[in-house]
């Protein structure tokens, strides 16, 4: 008895060390510069084994699967020359030599088609360069042309020309834009890498290829720090994708009609709590980062989490502004009426006090 109650509390310890661990590199994760997060991705998508597990045929075992209701912004898809500017990750050369070529190939194809074979292929079967060209009527070459042209244009430069906005104290990235599609409000991302969505690893069909002494020794000591690393990636992909996801749910109204009154109460601590994660977490992604609104508005992503305070102050300020003159005790009356929000008649005066709103 003694020794199942002592592995079990091995097992609590193990579990308990790994989630620490996890939480430690996810919020290193979520720090990171773009050109770091950069590195990693490059050094996860050409490691000679995901090469191997990504590559079309039989062996295929780790996939791409976008989120829900989650694309590629317009602005992202069209060539926008500024990409060159700043950036060392760029062969320029070759890319103003080869882009005379390419943006034909790309016009003559159609966006649709280019956005469907080149930006999400493994949506659309994975095809082949063979099978591409015999679709899409172009030489192999071509293709191999444009696959590069995504590889530099979209892969490598998204990450070291984001259009920043400039605050106060910070320097804000837009990570992503609303948009409206049949009624419905998506995301849709500068980040290619991001609008692919999340790696799918088969774990099932990786053990079947350890069965078959598809790796070699080598490969298999790899294996588990690759899917590490991967896995890790994908925790922060779907972590900003669920802040998005959820914040587009909970402020739809503001979202449409930028009226600062239909900002829903929502905090932080509200988030992780419906992700699940600790509120550290939400506050280490959504720093430094906005987001665009249908409007056409910057808005930072931590501007969007408001607490009842921050809301009361929003709604006490619209209706003194609508009221000049109005006492204490009616504002805080219309403020319960009206929003729903219940606070003292000394609150109404310290806010008409700290912004030198007369009575």
């Amino acid at each position: 008895m003694a020794d199942i109650v002592l592995r079990h509390k091995n097992t609590l310890k193990t579990n308990l060390k790994y989630k620490l661990k996890y939480r430690v590199n996810l919020s290193g994760l979520l720090e990171l510069k773009k050109d770091k997060l950069a590195a990693l991705i490059t050094e996860i998508e050409a490691h000679p084994l995901f090469l191997k597990l990504n590559s079309h045929g039989v062996n295929k075992a780790i996939f791409r699967k976008r989120f829900q209701a989650a694309s590629l912004t317009r602005g992202a898809v069209e060539i926008n020359e500024r990409t060159l500017c700043d950036t060392g990750s760029i062969d320029v050369g070759r890319f103003l030599e080869e882009r005379e070529t390419v943006l034909p190939l790309i016009q003559k194809i159609g966006e649709a088609s280019f956005q469907r074979y080149f930006l999400f292929p493994e949506e659309n079967e994975n095809r082949t360069d063979k099978e591409l060209s015999s679709l899409l009527g172009l030489e192999i070459e071509a293709i191999d042309k444009i696959k590069w042209f995504v590889n530099e244009f979209y892969i490598k430069a998204e990450f070291t020309n984001n259009e920043f906005v400039p605050a106060p104290a910070l320097n804000y990235y837009r990570l992503a834009e609303i948009i409206e599609v049949q009624g419905k409000l998506c995301v849709n991302y500068l980040s290619l890498n991001t609008a692919r969505g999340k790696y799918i690893i088969d774990y099932g069909k990786i053990d079947g290829l350890k069965t078959k002494n598809e790796f070699s020794k080598e490969e298999i000591k790899q294996l588990n720090a690759l899917f590490e690393k991967i896995e890790l990636l994908n925790s922060y992909k779907m972590i900003i994708n669920n802040i998005l996801e959820k914040i587009l749910e909970i402020q739809e109204g503001y979202l449409r009609s930028g009226s600062p009154c239909d900002l829903k109460i929502f905090t932080q601590k509200d988030l992780a709590g419906l992700l699940k994660v600790h509120p550290s977490i939400v506050n280490r992604a959504a720093a430094g980062k906005c987001i665009l609104t249908p409007l056409n508005k910057e808005i930072p992503i931590k501007g969007l989490l408001p607490n009842r305070k921050i809301i009361a102050q929003i709604c006490i300020d619209t209706i003194l502004r609508d009221h000049p003159g109005l006492a204490d005790l009616a504002t805080k009356n219309i403020l319960h009426e009206k929003y729903n929000i219940s606070v003292s008649r000394r609150s109404v005066a310290w806010y008409r006090k700290e912004n030198g709103i007369k009575n």
